[in-house]
Protein backbone atom coordinates (compact mmCIF):
# COMPACT_ATOMS: atom_id res chain seq x y z
CA UNK A 1 0.00 0.00 0.00
CA UNK A 2 1.14 3.52 -0.81
CA UNK A 3 -0.07 6.64 0.98
CA UNK A 4 0.40 10.21 -0.24
CA UNK A 5 1.08 12.44 2.77
CA UNK A 6 0.87 16.21 2.35
CA UNK A 7 2.22 18.24 5.29
CA UNK A 8 0.38 21.55 5.46
CA UNK A 9 0.09 24.57 7.71
CA UNK A 10 -1.70 27.88 7.34
CA UNK A 11 -3.38 27.00 4.03
CA UNK A 12 -6.90 25.90 4.88
CA UNK A 13 -8.98 25.83 1.71
CA UNK A 14 -5.95 26.20 -0.56
CA UNK A 15 -4.64 22.72 -1.36
CA UNK A 16 -3.55 22.42 -5.01
CA UNK A 17 -1.46 19.28 -4.46
CA UNK A 18 -4.29 17.41 -2.74
CA UNK A 19 -6.83 18.57 -5.32
CA UNK A 20 -4.59 17.34 -8.15
CA UNK A 21 -3.81 13.91 -6.65
CA UNK A 22 -7.00 12.92 -4.82
CA UNK A 23 -8.53 11.27 -7.89
CA UNK A 24 -5.51 9.10 -8.72
CA UNK A 25 -6.72 6.13 -6.71
CA UNK A 26 -4.06 6.40 -4.00
CA UNK A 27 -5.00 7.49 -0.49
CA UNK A 28 -4.14 11.16 0.03
CA UNK A 29 -4.07 12.72 3.48
CA UNK A 30 -3.28 16.21 4.74
CA UNK A 31 -1.00 16.20 7.79
CA UNK A 32 -1.95 19.37 9.62
CA UNK A 33 -1.71 21.12 13.01
CA UNK A 34 -4.46 20.08 15.44
CA UNK A 35 -6.04 23.55 15.35
CA UNK A 36 -6.56 23.26 11.57
CA UNK A 37 -7.90 19.71 11.55
CA UNK A 38 -11.62 20.50 11.80
CA UNK A 39 -11.38 23.24 9.20
CA UNK A 40 -9.79 20.89 6.66
CA UNK A 41 -12.32 18.16 7.38
CA UNK A 42 -15.12 20.67 7.11
CA UNK A 43 -14.00 21.46 3.58
CA UNK A 44 -14.05 17.79 2.64
CA UNK A 45 -10.36 16.97 2.92
CA UNK A 46 -9.01 13.75 4.36
CA UNK A 47 -6.77 15.00 7.18
CA UNK A 48 -4.85 13.86 10.24
CA UNK A 49 -3.83 16.11 13.15
CA UNK A 50 -0.10 16.06 13.84
CA UNK A 51 0.94 17.07 17.38
CA UNK A 52 4.47 18.18 16.43
CA UNK A 53 5.61 21.62 15.34
CA UNK A 54 7.76 22.43 12.30
CA UNK A 55 8.29 20.59 9.03
CA UNK A 56 11.15 18.40 10.26
CA UNK A 57 9.25 17.05 13.24
CA UNK A 58 6.15 16.64 11.06
CA UNK A 59 8.04 14.55 8.50
CA UNK A 60 9.47 12.37 11.23
CA UNK A 61 6.01 11.97 12.78
CA UNK A 62 4.73 10.80 9.40
CA UNK A 63 7.49 8.22 9.14
CA UNK A 64 6.85 7.00 12.69
CA UNK A 65 3.05 6.91 12.58
CA UNK A 66 1.76 6.31 9.06
CA UNK A 67 1.51 2.57 8.52
CA UNK A 68 2.51 2.02 4.92
CA UNK A 69 5.48 0.42 3.15
CA UNK A 70 5.60 3.30 0.68
CA UNK A 71 5.07 6.90 1.75
CA UNK A 72 5.05 9.74 -0.74
CA UNK A 73 5.51 13.14 0.86
CA UNK A 74 4.43 16.05 -1.35
CA UNK A 75 4.54 19.74 -0.49
CA UNK A 76 1.03 21.18 -0.38
CA UNK A 77 1.41 23.86 -3.07
CA UNK A 78 2.48 21.94 -6.18
CA UNK A 79 1.29 21.63 -9.76
CA UNK A 80 2.51 19.03 -12.23
CA UNK A 81 3.40 18.69 -15.89
CA UNK A 82 4.53 15.88 -18.17
CA UNK A 83 7.30 15.81 -20.75
CA UNK A 84 6.31 15.72 -24.42
CA UNK A 85 7.50 12.53 -26.08
CA UNK A 86 7.65 14.28 -29.45
CA UNK A 87 9.57 17.28 -28.10
CA UNK A 88 11.32 16.38 -24.81
CA UNK A 89 12.17 20.01 -24.10
CA UNK A 90 8.50 20.92 -23.80
CA UNK A 91 5.93 20.14 -21.13
CA UNK A 92 2.16 20.03 -20.88
CA UNK A 93 0.09 20.56 -17.76
CA UNK A 94 -1.01 17.31 -16.16
CA UNK A 95 -4.62 16.19 -16.27
CA UNK A 96 -6.21 13.48 -14.14
CA UNK A 97 -4.81 10.52 -16.12
CA UNK A 98 -1.35 12.08 -16.18
CA UNK A 99 -1.28 12.44 -12.39
CA UNK A 100 -2.06 8.74 -12.07
CA UNK A 101 0.73 7.78 -14.47
CA UNK A 102 3.14 9.97 -12.50
CA UNK A 103 2.30 8.27 -9.20
CA UNK A 104 2.45 4.81 -10.77
CA UNK A 105 5.96 5.52 -11.98
CA UNK A 106 7.04 6.83 -8.59
CA UNK A 107 5.71 3.60 -7.06
CA UNK A 108 7.66 1.52 -9.58
CA UNK A 109 10.80 3.47 -8.77
CA UNK A 110 10.32 2.74 -5.07
CA UNK A 111 10.35 -0.97 -5.87
CA UNK A 112 13.99 -0.57 -6.88
CA UNK A 113 15.33 2.49 -5.05
CA UNK A 114 14.40 3.39 -1.45
CA UNK A 115 14.43 7.17 -1.93
CA UNK A 116 12.68 8.78 -4.90
CA UNK A 117 11.78 12.29 -6.04
CA UNK A 118 10.35 14.24 -8.95
CA UNK A 119 12.06 16.52 -11.46
CA UNK A 120 11.68 20.27 -10.90
CA UNK A 121 10.06 22.20 -13.75
CA UNK A 122 12.73 24.89 -13.76
CA UNK A 123 15.56 23.66 -15.96
CA UNK A 124 13.84 20.37 -16.81
CA UNK A 125 14.00 21.21 -20.53
CA UNK A 126 17.78 20.84 -20.21
CA UNK A 127 17.62 17.29 -18.82
CA UNK A 128 20.19 15.22 -20.75
CA UNK A 129 18.87 12.40 -22.93
CA UNK A 130 20.76 9.89 -20.81
CA UNK A 131 18.73 10.99 -17.77
CA UNK A 132 15.32 10.20 -19.29
CA UNK A 133 13.18 8.78 -17.73
CA UNK A 134 15.20 8.57 -14.50
CA UNK A 135 18.15 10.56 -13.15
CA UNK A 136 20.24 9.23 -10.30
CA UNK A 137 21.50 11.05 -7.21
CA UNK A 138 20.19 14.52 -7.94
CA UNK A 139 18.82 17.37 -5.81
CA UNK A 140 15.43 16.19 -4.50
CA UNK A 141 12.98 18.60 -2.89
CA UNK A 142 9.22 19.23 -2.65
CA UNK A 143 8.56 15.52 -3.30
CA UNK A 144 10.22 12.75 -1.30
CA UNK A 145 9.00 9.16 -1.64
CA UNK A 146 10.40 6.65 0.82
CA UNK A 147 10.51 2.93 1.48
CA UNK A 148 9.65 3.06 5.18
CA UNK A 149 11.12 -0.36 6.05
CA UNK A 150 14.47 0.77 4.64
CA UNK A 151 14.20 4.15 6.40
CA UNK A 152 13.79 2.60 9.84
CA UNK A 153 16.15 -0.32 9.28
CA UNK A 154 18.99 2.00 8.27
CA UNK A 155 18.37 4.49 11.09
CA UNK A 156 17.58 7.40 8.76
CA UNK A 157 15.91 10.33 10.53
CA UNK A 158 14.59 13.81 9.82
CA UNK A 159 16.58 16.03 12.15
CA UNK A 160 17.67 19.35 10.58
CA UNK A 161 15.32 22.35 11.10
CA UNK A 162 15.47 23.33 7.41
CA UNK A 163 16.75 21.52 4.32
CA UNK A 164 15.84 18.38 6.21
CA UNK A 165 15.15 16.63 2.90
CA UNK A 166 18.73 17.29 1.75
CA UNK A 167 20.04 15.85 5.00
CA UNK A 168 17.98 12.66 4.57
CA UNK A 169 19.34 12.20 1.04
CA UNK A 170 22.89 12.65 2.31
CA UNK A 171 22.31 10.14 5.10
CA UNK A 172 21.22 7.66 2.43
CA UNK A 173 24.07 8.39 0.03
CA UNK A 174 26.77 8.15 2.67
CA UNK A 175 25.45 4.68 3.48
CA UNK A 176 25.77 3.71 -0.18
CA UNK A 177 22.08 3.98 -1.09
CA UNK A 178 21.17 5.91 -4.25
CA UNK A 179 18.24 8.20 -4.88
CA UNK A 180 16.27 8.37 -8.12
CA UNK A 181 14.43 11.27 -9.75
CA UNK A 182 11.58 10.75 -12.19
CA UNK A 183 12.14 13.10 -15.14
CA UNK A 184 9.13 12.28 -17.37
CA UNK A 185 7.01 14.47 -15.07
CA UNK A 186 7.76 17.70 -13.23
CA UNK A 187 6.53 19.80 -10.34
CA UNK A 188 6.73 23.43 -9.37
CA UNK A 189 5.23 25.69 -6.72
CA UNK A 190 1.89 27.29 -7.46
CA UNK A 191 2.56 30.31 -5.28
CA UNK A 192 6.34 30.48 -5.51
CA UNK A 193 8.92 30.16 -2.75
CA UNK A 194 7.63 33.18 -0.81
CA UNK A 195 3.97 32.13 -0.66
CA UNK A 196 2.27 32.45 2.73
CA UNK A 197 1.79 29.48 5.02
CA UNK A 198 4.03 26.45 5.43
CA UNK A 199 7.59 27.05 6.58
CA UNK A 200 7.28 30.76 5.81
CA UNK A 201 5.36 31.11 9.07
CA UNK A 202 8.48 30.53 11.15
CA UNK A 203 11.45 30.57 8.78
CA UNK A 204 13.59 33.71 8.93
CA UNK A 205 16.69 34.77 7.04
CA UNK A 206 18.79 34.22 10.16
CA UNK A 207 17.40 30.72 10.63
CA UNK A 208 18.03 29.92 6.97
CA UNK A 209 21.62 31.18 7.31
CA UNK A 210 22.20 29.06 10.42
CA UNK A 211 20.64 25.96 8.84
CA UNK A 212 22.77 26.25 5.71
CA UNK A 213 25.97 26.52 7.72
CA UNK A 214 24.89 23.68 10.05
CA UNK A 215 24.34 21.39 7.05
CA UNK A 216 27.74 22.36 5.63
CA UNK A 217 29.40 21.65 8.97
CA UNK A 218 27.63 18.30 9.32
CA UNK A 219 28.54 17.13 5.81
CA UNK A 220 31.91 18.81 5.37
CA UNK A 221 33.41 17.90 2.01
CA UNK A 222 30.02 17.37 0.38
CA UNK A 223 28.10 20.54 1.28
CA UNK A 224 29.20 24.16 0.96
CA UNK A 225 27.29 27.39 1.48
CA UNK A 226 26.63 29.92 -1.25
CA UNK A 227 24.85 33.21 -1.62
CA UNK A 228 21.86 33.02 -3.95
CA UNK A 229 20.53 35.98 -5.92
CA UNK A 230 17.37 34.94 -7.72
CA UNK A 231 15.33 37.03 -10.15
CA UNK A 232 12.06 36.72 -8.23
CA UNK A 233 12.43 40.05 -6.46
CA UNK A 234 10.83 38.83 -3.20
CA UNK A 235 12.49 38.97 0.21
CA UNK A 236 14.02 35.52 -0.32
CA UNK A 237 15.64 36.40 -3.64
CA UNK A 238 18.94 36.96 -1.82
CA UNK A 239 19.72 34.31 0.78
CA UNK A 240 22.30 31.81 2.00
CA UNK A 241 21.80 28.42 0.40
CA UNK A 242 23.86 25.27 -0.06
CA UNK A 243 25.61 23.46 -2.88
CA UNK A 244 25.72 19.68 -2.51
CA UNK A 245 27.95 17.12 -4.23
CA UNK A 246 25.27 14.43 -4.52
CA UNK A 247 27.15 12.02 -6.77
CA UNK A 248 30.35 12.32 -4.78
CA UNK A 249 28.44 11.58 -1.57
CA UNK A 250 26.98 8.41 -3.07
CA UNK A 251 30.40 7.30 -4.34
CA UNK A 252 31.83 7.83 -0.85
CA UNK A 253 29.03 5.66 0.54
CA UNK A 254 29.90 2.91 -1.93
CA UNK A 255 33.55 3.05 -0.83
CA UNK A 256 32.45 2.74 2.79
CA UNK A 257 30.36 -0.33 1.95
CA UNK A 258 33.43 -1.93 0.39
CA UNK A 259 35.49 -1.17 3.48
CA UNK A 260 32.79 -2.69 5.71
CA UNK A 261 32.48 -5.76 3.50
CA UNK A 262 28.88 -4.95 2.58
CA UNK A 263 27.31 -5.74 -0.77
CA UNK A 264 26.77 -2.80 -3.08
CA UNK A 265 23.23 -1.67 -3.76
CA UNK A 266 22.13 -3.36 -7.00
CA UNK A 267 22.01 -1.29 -10.18
CA UNK A 268 18.38 -0.40 -10.98
CA UNK A 269 16.63 -1.58 -14.14
CA UNK A 270 14.45 1.17 -15.60
CA UNK A 271 13.12 -0.78 -18.61
CA UNK A 272 9.54 -0.89 -17.30
CA UNK A 273 9.33 2.51 -15.61
CA UNK A 274 8.38 4.43 -18.76
CA UNK A 275 8.23 2.06 -21.75
CA UNK A 276 7.47 4.79 -24.29
CA UNK A 277 10.86 6.36 -23.51
CA UNK A 278 12.83 3.12 -23.89
CA UNK A 279 14.04 3.93 -27.41
CA UNK A 280 14.70 7.61 -26.78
Amino acid sequence: MTIVCIPTRGRVGNQPTYDALIETGLECVLICPPDEFKAHRGKGYNALPCPTNGITATRQWIMDNIQSRKIMMFDDDLRFAYRSLENPGRFKQCERKDHRVMLERLELLLDQVPLVGLCNRGGANNTPKKDIPVAMNKRLFDVQCIDTEWFHREGITYRQPFMEDFDVCLQAHLKGFPSAMLTTHTKDNVGGAAAGGGCSIYRTMDKQFAAAHALADLWSGFVSTREVQAKSGNEWATRTDVKVKWVEAFKAGCVLRDLLGQEQFPAPDWSEIAPEWSLF
